[in-house]
């Protein structure tokens, strides 16, 4: 968990997504590192499997891209309303060869999606903390055609092949933290003069 008691932030999925006055995120059920509520989704000869190691509970993608490329796909379904501002933070490690890893949120439409691309030379052989913050999920393609995304019908875990190959990704502690009342606050005056903006007011 990157909960503490001195950190300000109020983590909406930990294992469980909780929901709170500052936001409208719809409780997600069960544990996001559960391998059972996750498909797996190959193309052309590729495989993934997944499973949850025994003793720790993370979850285990096992991949083979069989001497080609392409990508595999761990899918979760959700229904969850996304805070204006937020970051995502999870536990990993991995072995194999350098491959993009990708985390992806898919509308309720089914339709649209918005991406994050970590490209990975070589994987943590320890654990160790990854955030993504939601500014850098960027709109990726669907009719929606950009901006921010409101509510998210799917988590999509994504190893994308460069060098392809076979490898294992272990994932834990996935949290949706929201940072909307943390925010830095923004200035603004009827004058300003040359060399002083309003904006360095708080700094």
């Amino acid at each position: 968990m990157f909960e503490t008691k001195t950190n300000p932030w109020k983590p909406l999925a930990a294992l469980r997504l909780e929901q709170t006055v500052s936001s409208a995120a719809t409780a997600l059920p069960g544990d996001l590192t559960e391998a059972r509520r996750w498909q797996a989704i190959v193309s052309g000869e590729a495989s993934l499997t997944l499973e949850n190691e025994p003793g720790s509970g993370a979850m285990r993608l096992d991949y083979d891209f069989k001497g080609g490329g392409g990508f595999v796909v761990a899918r979760r379904e959700v229904a969850l309303a996304l805070p204006r501002n937020y970051s995502i933070r999870l536990r990993w490690k991995g072995t194999g060869p350098a491959n993009d890893l990708e985390w992806k949120w898919v509308d309720a439409q089914g339709s649209s999606v918005w991406r994050y691309v970590k490209p990975v030379a070589a994987w943590p052989e320890a654990w160790e903390s990854l955030e993504i913050r939601g500014s850098d999920i960027g709109f990726a393609w669907g009719p929606a055609g950009g901006g921010p995304l409101g509510e998210a019908g799917a988590i999509e875990l994504a190893i994308v092949a460069r060098d392809g190959g076979a490898g294992v990704i272990w994932l834990t502690d996935i949290e949706l933290v929201d940072q909307t009342n943390h925010e830095p606050p923004q200035f603004a005056c009827s004058s300003e003069r040359s060399g002083h903006p309003a904006s360095a007011a708080g700094e």
